[in-house]
């Protein structure tokens, strides 16, 4: 039986699967956008894509 890839994600930095309730954010890793669970992105000192297109500092 052939599992759907665009429902099954794994994260670019420590290779496990998408996890439920763990922050799961994509990154952009020279120039290509990858998937990576929030807190090893954070490790990586990568910042996930800004949600708020908002000024920074107001």
């Amino acid at each position: 039986m052939d599992e759907p890839m665009s429902e099954e994600y794994t994260c670019h930095y420590c290779g496990r699967p998408a996890e439920q309730g763990r922050p799961w954010v994509f990154v952009d890793e020279a120039g290509e956008t990858v998937p990576a669970h929030g807190d090893c992105a954070e490790r990586a000192g990568k910042e996930p894509p800004a949600a708020d297109t908002g000024p920074v500092g107001g």
